[in-house]
């Protein structure tokens, strides 16, 4: 997992983005476990279903950074709130606009609260979306001091059309 806060960042990012790939890649004839990522809830659950075996003090909305009368509750969290963990889903033109938006605002107020060493931003991208994955990366990656912030981006593989099945008489 690594031996500072940068190495557990590029873990986690590496960690998420494999799973996001594997889990296309479920049988789909297995009717016991289906992975569906069709929002950022899906994309809470499954990082937390990846992450937490991992690391058993991963924390859900635990969190909660005060600055100025406002308040938000932090996704995750790891290392008694040093370590907070943002995803987002850009489904569509939209919202990436608001993601755009979010991380500059997350950024900011996460860097006041003294205790955070290490700030995950994690994007899930659908598949008809174009973002320019290197880009958001390298932009919204940055140090603040002795705070990281660390985004990674995951693109959805498209969806295969389900064929349909039509009996000959």
């Amino acid at each position: 997992m690594g031996s500072d806060f940068h190495e557990l960042a590029d873990f986690l990012a590496e960690l998420t983005k494999k799973a996001v790939t594997a889990s296309a890649k479920l049988n789909p004839r297995g009717k016991g476990l289906s992975i569906r990522l069709d929002d950022e809830y899906d994309f809470q659950n499954l990082f937390f279903l990846t992450v937490k075996p991992w690391l058993s003090s991963l924390a859900k909305e635990e969190v909660t950074v005060r600055y100025d009368g406002q308040e938000k509750s932090a996704d995750f969290n790891l290392s008694k709130s040093r370590v907070v963990i943002e995803l987002k889903y850009v489904k569509d033109a939209n919202t990436k606009g608001q993601v755009v938006k979010t991380l500059l605002g997350l950024s900011d107020f996460y860097r006041m609260n003294a205790n955070v060493k290490v700030l995950l931003f994690g994007i899930m991208v659908a598949s008809n979306v174009d973002v320019d994955t290197e880009r958001w990366e390298r932009d919204y990656s940055t140090e603040y001091g002795d705070v990281i912030v660390r985004t990674f981006v995951v693109k959805l593989p498209p969806v295969s059309p389900k064929k349909n099945k039509l009996k000959q008489k």
